[in-house]
């Protein structure tokens, strides 16, 4: 093995990660020497996630709401993680920039227990999700509501999404 890509759930500044949940500490350029490594990239959990959904393939993708979208458009990917992770990729003439970013700290602001329980196991639910009120919820949002009724929800079902966006951010240079 020559290159290495590792996802962690903490912002990713130089070469010096330090993880938000956890005491461990290290320095990516280290760790590469010692492994012998050419290129050893560590990037945030949800970049990783949102580099992973190029690769997911339609039949896992669940279509919640929302129309067909625009592809040449920015797409936005968010679910539980440590916190609220957050993500979104950016078209570029040579493919997609995702954005680096700490969601973290943006608010899951479930309205009752259920949904507190929620948090998480989505997938394990799918068909209660999609009987649910979150459409309502979700295009609700008075004079914005006919921009969020054409904007294409999915639940990515993909076990290895973060995997596979792994493999994608060795591949691209803009990460």
């Amino acid at each position: 093995m020559e290159e290495a890509c590792l996802a962690v759930a903490s912002p990713v500044r130089g070469t010096q990660v330090r993880m938000t949940n956890n005491h461990w500490r290290f320095d990516s350029e280290v760790v590469r020497q010692q492994f012998g490594w050419t290129a050893f990239k560590v990037i945030n959990d949800f970049t990783a996630m949102a580099l992973g959904v190029l690769h997911v393939t339609e039949d896992r993708l669940v279509a919640v709401c929302g129309g067909e979208g625009n592809p040449a458009r920015p797409r936005l990917v968010m679910g539980p993680g440590t916190g609220m992770g957050v993500s979104g990729l950016i078209p570029t003439n040579t493919g997609r920039l995702p954005l680096m970013t700490e969601g973290g700290h943006v608010d899951y602001a479930p309205t009752d227990d259920l949904e507190v329980a929620s948090l998480g196991i989505l997938p394990r639910f799918l068909h209660f999700f999609l009987e649910s009120n979150f459409q309502h919820g979700f295009e609700d949002k008075g004079r914005m509501r006919p921009l969020l009724e054409a904007t294409p929800v999915f639940v990515v079902t993909e076990k290895y999404t973060g995997l596979l966006g792994a493999a994608e951010a060795l591949r691209n240079p803009e990460v």
